[in-house]
């Protein structure tokens, strides 16, 4: 008895020093893994966590349709807690105050204290959420908030309890080095973009834009400043773009969809955190390879 019990001791001693260098530890709990995208389903309710798709603030539990707004990025944040922001907006999971029954919101990514949770074992395999004033997120289950997600004290309930199914591959952190960012090789180190930790995305000094293989400005970052031109875009970036940030004083960029300035093309002036519906200057879709391109 005494045996098996200081092998439990020494065993979690073990596993609380590898969470130490490895901040923070990966947990399976409920399907989740740690660092990765996520679908977020209640037990209770039987819907899948979503942001509303018209006020883009309003966080709920909707039947499951495979859609961005009920995808959730999970990143590390402070040593044991995690950040989960929304696919379709960017917007972070945050509790509106630290009382029961608070309601829970699509927030500004900020890594504040009321964006952090804990990802706790539940009962039948499932996972409980839990932020830093120890309440459980809940989907609500009778009256006019039905549908909605609050916190409460954990008591256990089926709302109380989440399963988490992965969707992509793990989102790095820190992220890969400059290896995976692409630019115009015509400028030096001083004009390249870099990987911003707190926003966990690519951005680009001075003026000039980004394009993003995922929606939301996330994914690896194709990035090109005011005035630099593409004729021929590198071959690992012949596949279609998801977003569009601008940064700086930069007024446009425009892209064509075959090489040396050829082909369809489109113009974009503004930040677009999802590309999806634009249309090219002969009414095709702009989610096609993009060969060249201009940037002013």
């Amino acid at each position: 008895m005494y045996k098996s019990r200081l092998l439990k001791y020494v065993t979690a001693a073990l596993v609380a020093g590898v969470a130490i260098v490895s901040a923070p530890a990966v947990m399976a709990q409920g399907g989740f893994e740690g660092p990765g995208r996520y679908e977020i389903t209640n037990v209770g309710a039987g819907k899948a966590l979503a942001l509303d798709r018209n006020d883009k603030t309003t966080i709920m539990v909707f039947p499951p349709l495979n859609k961005d707004n009920q995808q959730w990025d999970a990143h590390p944040a402070d040593e044991g807690y995690w950040v989960l922001r929304n696919v379709f907006t960017g917007a972070a999971l945050e509790a509106m105050s630290p009382e029961d029954g608070a309601p829970v919101r699509g927030m500004p990514f900020t890594q504040s204290p009321s964006q952090q949770w804990r990802i706790e074992p539940g009962p039948g395999g499932s996972a409980l959420i839990i932020n830093r004033s120890g309440r459980a997120l809940a989907a609500a289950g009778r009256g006019r908030e039905e549908g909605r997600v609050v916190t409460f004290e954990p008591k256990g309930g089926a709302r109380e309890q989440f399963v988490f199914r992965k969707l992509v591959v793990a989102i790095h952190n820190p992220p890969p080095p400059e290896r995976e960012l692409y630019r115009d090789q015509k400028r030096e180190d001083e004009h390249s973009g870099y990987f911003d930790d707190r926003d966990q995305m690519w951005k680009l000094n001075g003026d000039g834009v980004c394009f993003y293989r995922g929606p939301n400005y996330q994914g690896k970052a194709l990035c090109v400043r005011t005035g630099e031109e593409m004729r021929r875009v590198p071959a690992d970036w012949l596949e279609v773009f998801r977003s569009v940030k601008f940064f700086g004083r930069v007024r446009g960029v425009m892209a064509f969809h075959d090489l040396d300035f050829q082909g369809a093309r489109v113009r974009i002036e503004h930040d677009e955190p999802d590309l999806e519906n634009f249309r090219s200057d002969r009414g095709e879709p702009f989610q096609r390879t993009v060969k060249s391109l201009r940037v002013f």
